[in-house]
């Protein structure tokens, strides 16, 4: 679990996400039925800080496609965790947007 919450989740090309890092797959296939590590994947997820120019939802929204594979995955549990993982960025995806709005009606 402590690998989980700690591994690189995307490869990275300077500073461009290519794809699902291998570590982060590897993790899947070996301990993808224990529900503890995909829990920790969640918490690797959602601590990061935004520094880019633009709202959020283009940073969420770009996330999709990389789990999306997940959903073909061996392991019942990884497919389930990773559908719920969409949803939930789906999620963010839509508040962002509101709250891109509100910010641009608003603030100008």
């Amino acid at each position: 679990r402590l690998f989980a919450n700690m591994c690189p989740i995307y490869e990275w090309v300077g500073e461009k996400r290519v794809s699902l890092s291998k570590f982060f797959l590897w993790l899947c296939d070996e301990f993808g039925d224990n529900v503890e590590v995909l829990y920790a994947f969640d918490a690797n997820l959602n601590t990061f800080s935004w520094t880019g120019l633009g709202g959020m939802s283009s940073y969420y929204a770009a996330e999709i496609p990389y789990f999306e594979p997940l959903l073909n995955h061996p392991k019942l549990t990884v497919r389930e965790w990773a559908k719920a993982e969409i949803q939930s960025i789906q999620k963010d995806v839509e508040r962002e947007i509101n709250s891109e709005g509100y910010e641009r009606m608003t603030m100008g």
